[in-house]
């Protein structure tokens, strides 16, 4: 393919069962959650060359999200080596993993800031109050519900901890307050670590407090969501009513 590259990742081979002329689907978290059609045109181990149906926002080093058919993972997280029109060569970097024990979320973008805090400063923190410590932001890209989102970071809290988040998402044009409580932290396997990232662990985060409009904004983003996945295109920014 001729085309600029970038350096491949390196590491173990992660080993896909995808034959040529599968089709897949492409998700790029760019300004806003943007499906792809495409299709498989080589596939060698964790090396996938494929087809788009329109690649206008895919460049050199852009990170995708596949959705696979059986006996494939259901996901794999590629980067993006070369591109020559529509097709692109990619590499598998990820091979995430399905948490049954979750509440079913979609894949989407969000911004998320947040802070560890005690549960006593939970009303303060909803009322507009400031306070110090040291503010996170994890990978933008992350499974997301309306009573929850569940991200990749450090293990920089556990169980039962209570967060001061902010939560922005596409489309909205603000952000909002809320206050997080961690039901979960489970380690991410070595071999499915990004490469080259620093995320080791899924972190769980149930809302206990959030605004009533945040949350008619995150049941509007998913539902922006669950039609790309039906129709394959999510509008990009835009703001259902």
């Amino acid at each position: 393919m001729s085309s600029a590259t970038v350096p491949a990742p390196t590491g173990a081979r992660l080993m896909l069962a995808i034959a040529n002329g599968t089709p897949v689907r492409v998700l790029h978290a760019g300004d806003g959650p943007l499906y792809i059609g495409a299709e498989v045109t080589r596939a060698d181990g964790d090396e996938l060359e494929l087809d788009l149906t329109n690649s206008d926002d895919v460049r050199v080093g852009s990170r995708l999200i596949l959705e696979l058919p059986p006996p494939a993972p259901p996901r794999a997280v590629v980067v993006v080596l070369a591109r020559a029109g529509t097709r692109i060569a990619t590499r598998v970097v990820r091979l995430p993993t399905v948490d049954r024990r979750e509440y079913p979320r979609l894949w989407g973008t969000v911004g998320l800031r947040y802070r560890l805090a005690g549960p006593e400063l939970a009303d303060a923190w909803m009322r507009g109050a400031e306070f110090g410590g040291t503010e996170y932001v994890p990978d933008p890209r992350m499974d997301v519900s309306a009573t929850g989102l569940a991200f990749e970071d450090l293990p920089r809290v556990s169980e039962g901890d209570c967060l001061l988040a902010t939560v922005t998402l596409p489309g909205e044009g603000r952000g909002w307050r809320c206050v997080g409580r961690v039901v979960r932290v489970l380690a991410i396997p070595k071999q499915e670590r990004a490469m080259g990232g620093s995320a080791t662990h899924r972190i769980a985060m149930f809302f206990d407090a959030i605004p009533d409009d945040a949350t008619a904004a995150l049941v509007r983003y998913t539902a922006r969501l669950q039609e790309a996945m039906v129709l394959g295109l999510a509008p990009r920014g835009a703001v259902a009513s």
